[in-house]
């Protein structure tokens, strides 16, 4: 009933009996008493943040922790991004400051991973493979001149076979993979090199036009290839890029891990050793701070040396904050699906009135499909525009200037649909499920103790008693019976449900409604 009178705008989430429902500053709980009417308290912004902020920390860890007993791909990937960065460092006089080379290493492992993925919108990622021949320490544009009546003639024949299977309604996607075959045949007799992907795409695109095409219509698209290849070839961090992912495409192929159906592999290898410990000791901060409430704290009791309130005030602004959530918020099937309507024209060949768009994102509505949640489809594009604004033009201290500038209506939809729980829906379950986390963590890593008092960790009874311990320390009263009673309660809600909570075991699907 509440749920249908706000429009389902808020979370909601049931726990046996408890009802939790959460709107911008208000919750509402229902009594394990039926008759007893609903009652209403305030919930400020600042703990709704820390909330999903928690929950959001609670994904990644909890992933991470999962991934780590299902073999060893984690480490396998963390030992290939040192193999990027060193060549990354080896090509300085490419990629100059540190900022470059970090954004750098980053792109080529999501390359790599990116190329691992189904063919589908978004996901045609650069390669050295769409060349004929590498690109670099060429000039293409002189190339494309002096041979400009081979490039015409062969553009020529093939669209006018490519045409004859379109009007045979022979798939789109079908004919650009086909076109494929003819170009790498062709570009190897040739002494400058193809393009494939962007020069599949005009022939495709010119035989698809009805009726004649006329010879300007021809030197026009062929022009326009030009333009792209000639782009792409003089971009020389593009280029090195290629060369690097390239050179360890087989050391990224041997890499095993679902968990990268929801993250990048950028941001598992920035935050792969973050331990739970540094979960929990944001988690006591944020409680110290007043930004949380949680019932088992109290700051007389802790004992660890807290941030002053000013420099943590600082650190974890308001948008800080949001980014942080959203870098650690895993993808869902749903959210999956979902994003694959968000194309980018560096990964993709995108047109809009038969012209190619570049350096663009395009967002793909279906016109015939009544249950896209197109409010949480503007804000997953509103994400991915951030992540594209930031990485080019903003510092990490000017995170929130793209949220600032926009409409206040716009803002409102990220923080509506952009970030959704998915561990925990009130602050309630936190402790324990981190509780939990550290203890696995803590038995399977057998980290030194050094806590006066506390036995090592040998033992699953060490264990509880470690971990009781640094609860206490944080000011957290938490008993290690409490964990020990736990323990399986943990697995089966959390950790055990991992691919449940991320859609693992459910394939995204060839023929999803975004798929072309």
């Amino acid at each position: 009933m509440i749920h249908s009178i706000l429009g389902g705008k808020g979370r909601c989430a049931g726990t046996g009996k408890h009802l939790a429902f959460s709107l911008g500053r208000i919750k509402c709980h229902e009594s394990d008493n039926p008759m007893l009417p609903l009652t209403m308290t305030a919930i400020s912004e600042s703990e709704i943040a820390a909330i999903d902020l928690m929950d959001a920390y609670l994904q990644f860890l909890l992933a991470v922790t999962w991934q780590r007993g299902q073999g060893n791909g984690l480490e396998r990937l963390v030992d290939l991004s040192q193999q990027v960065r060193e060549k990354v460092d080896a090509s300085a006089g490419i990629f100059e400051s540190d900022r470059e080379r970090a954004i750098a290493t980053s792109q080529i492992l999501n390359s790599l991973q990116d190329a691992r993925r189904p063919f589908g919108p978004g996901r045609r990622g650069h390669s050295l493979e769409d060349w004929t021949a590498p690109p670099s320490d060429i000039d293409l544009p002189r190339m494309h001149q002096e041979n400009e009546d081979s490039l015409l003639n062969f553009a020529r024949t093939l669209m006018v076979e490519v045409k004859r299977d379109f009007e045979a309604r022979v798939p789109l996607r079908t004919l650009t993979s086909w076109a494929g075959g003819p170009i790498r045949a062709v570009g190897k007799n040739l002494p400058f090199p193809f393009h494939v992907p962007s020069l599949a795409d005009c022939i495709v695109y010119l035989a698809s036009r009805p009726g004649h095409v006329t010879e300007r219509e021809l030197r026009t698209e062929v022009a326009r290839y030009q333009q792209v290849a000639e782009r792409l070839a003089a971009n020389k961090k593009l280029i090195a890029r290629l060369q690097i992912a390239a050179e360890l495409r087989s050391t990224a192929d041997e890499i095993r891990i679902q968990i990268d159906q929801s993250y990048e592999w950028d941001t598992l290898v920035d935050h792969v050793t973050d331990t739970s410990l540094k979960a929990l000791d944001l988690y006591a901060r944020m409680n110290l701070q007043g930004r949380v409430n949680d019932g088992r704290f109290s700051p007389e009791a802790m004992k660890t040396k807290p941030i002053p309130t000013a420099e943590f005030d600082r650190l974890f602004n308001s948008w800080f904050v949001r980014g942080l959530t959203l870098s650690f918020s895993g993808d869902d099937r749903e959210t999956r699906a979902m994003r694959r309507s968000i194309l980018d024209s560096e990964r993709a060949n995108v047109r809009v009135y038969g012209r190619p768009v570049l350096d663009s994102l395009v967002l793909l509505v279906p016109c015939d499909d009544r249950t896209l949640d197109i409010e949480r489809q503007l804000a997953l594009f509103l994400m991915r525009l951030d992540s594209k604004w930031r990485n080019r033009h903003l510092g990490p201290s000017e995170s929130g200037a793209f949220f600032d500038s926009l409409p206040e209506g716009l803002r409102g939809l990220v923080a509506n649909h952009g970030i959704r729980r998915k561990i925990v829906d009130t602050k309630k379950p936190i402790l324990f499920c981190l509780a939990g986390l550290i203890a696995e963590n803590l038995y399977r890593d057998r980290h030194n103790t050094n806590l006066k008092g506390v036995s090592p960790v040998r033992t699953w009874a060490d264990t509880d008693d470690y971990v009781a311990a640094l609860l206490n320390e944080r000011g957290f009263a938490y008993s290690a019976e409490t964990l020990r009673r736990g323990r399986p309660r943990f697995r089966r809600e959390f950790l055990n449900r991992v691919p449940d909570i991320f859609g693992f075991n459910e394939p995204d699907g060839i023929n999803d409604r975004f798929d072309r």
